[in-house]
């Protein structure tokens, strides 16, 4: 496990995440709790983690009512689905707790995100139902969007080597303003839900948008980047219409915003490469295209020249967006790629039911556009007709009638009051503010 950096170092990270402009893939830092600044013993397999005293914070994330738990998977056991070292633990020997992240990558106006996590029965023991509320929240604390049911889980059992997880998820529809996701356990007493693998995601159309879905018949090694001439579709969901390109590694290469494995580049074999995706859409509804994009810096000279972008409605073949992007590969490295996000919004024809996604390399030779992180989402503003829904097999109003005073929204055992955990928050955010303009 890593090592946390010290809290002025944790706060200024909070702070960037205002200001970047491109979406990673999972928008929360630390969901999986792999970085953290302890480490179990051999005999407790438990931390707490309360809102008072020295140890209220793991790692981008912080707690503000009650307490919780940070348990050791090598006793508790994950599922085979997900891969975790910590979990969560939403309540601790005097009642529920809160968790909040830091700040995450501000949510895109009117765009879907898809906030996800794994929920599990706690096997010490406890009610049989317990149950856990996700919400989105702004900056005082104020929840985005209307108040949702809990989850509620009910797979007890009472070994910790056979914990039966669960995957629950809800839709939040983005404000453009910086955001932070809370975590609170509704479930009085010591013992309340697992929880762990936190995801907020830009909902995206496209499929294979980062190229990390090949054809069998493509067989990648590391010691060099296969090339794909037209008309070849071994990236799934993609089809080289015209001249060669090459997958490239981010073993070589700085990652994009994404942080994934591959990317492409759109020129190989001394041929520029026009590359395809083609997906459903809704008619008459604007979308916004984002994609990653630099000129591969292999070459030491530098390279000037324009990646083409083209939007087609289908059937009306309609052009819905044409431009050309001006690149300059001057001055970076395979170190520092000087990755850009273009954002270019488009509005489908009211008889389109799909569109097709064109990239076409406007550059000789054989070191081209860098592609990645390709995404087009449903701009709806003003509109959460589809967000802010629980998707849940299990309804809440199971929940036994204990439950009741924790589900009314009323604040967990020992907590401080709303108006302190709001200048808490204010105050935390302001010092990070402080951080921000002192560095620069």
């Amino acid at each position: 496990m890593k090592r946390a950096e010290p809290l002025t170092y944790f706060l200024w990270s909070g702070t960037l995440l205002w200001i970047t402009l491109a979406d990673p893939t999972n928008l929360i830092q630390n969901g999986d709790f792999s970085i953290q600044s302890f480490t179990f013993n051999g005999f407790n397999p438990v931390m707490d983690v309360i809102s008072t005293g020295i140890n209220t914070l793991v790692p981008y994330w912080v707690t503000t009512d009650g307490g919780v738990q940070m348990l050791d998977t090598k006793v508790y056991k994950t599922s085979q689905f997900f891969n975790a070292t910590m979990l969560l633990h939403l309540n601790y020997k005097e009642g529920p707790g809160r968790m909040v992240s830091m700040p995450m990558y501000t949510l895109r106006e009117g765009a879907l995100y898809s906030v996800s996590c794994q929920l599990a029965d706690n096997p010490d023991g406890g009610p049989i139902y317990k149950t856990m509320r996700l919400e989105i929240t702004d900056i005082f604390g104020k929840r985005l969007g209307p108040k949702l049911d809990p989850f509620v889980v009910s797979n007890h059992s009472t070994e910790r080597n056979n914990i039966l997880w669960q995957t629950v998820s809800l839709n939040v529809r983005g404000t453009g303003k910086p955001a932070f996701l809370t975590v609170d356990s509704n479930t009085l007493g010591s013992y309340g839900p697992l929880t762990s693998n936190f995801r907020v995601s830009l909902s995206n159309i496209v499929d294979n948008p980062s190229f990390e879905v090949f054809d069998d018949s493509l067989k990648l090694d590391a010691t060099y980047f296969p090339v794909l001439g037209a008309p070849s579709t071994q990236i799934t969901n993609w089809k080289v219409e015209v001249g060669a390109l090459k997958i490239a590694y981010a073993s070589r290469y700085q990652a994009s915003t994404d942080n994934t494995a591959y990317m492409l580049d759109l020129n190989a074999h001394d041929q520029s490469a026009t590359i395809s995706t083609t997906f459903a859409i809704k008619p008459s509804t604007q979308h916004v295209l984002l994609f990653d994009s630099a000129i591969n810096p292999e070459q030491q000279i530098p390279i000037t020249g324009q990646l083409a972008v083209v939007v087609q409605g289908i059937p009306s073949a309609e052009f819905l967006l044409t431009k050309q992007v001006d690149m300059d590969s001057s001055g970076f490295s395979i170190d520092s790629i000087g990755w850009n996000t273009y954002e270019f919004p488009f509005t489908t024809g009211k008889d389109d039911i799909k569109c097709k996604v064109t990239f076409q390399s406007k550059l000789p030779g054989s070191f081209g556009p860098l592609l990645d992180n390709v995404c087009v989402y449903e701009y709806l503003k003003n509109s959460i007709k589809d967000a802010n829904e629980t998707i849940s097999s299990v309804p809440a109003t199971v929940a036994a009638s204990s439950f009741f005073t924790n589900i009314q929204n009323k604040s967990p055992p020992n907590s401080p009051p709303p108006r302190c955990r709001i200048l808490l928050r204010v105050f935390v955010n302001l010092l990070t503010l402080g951080l921000m303009l002192q560095v620069q």
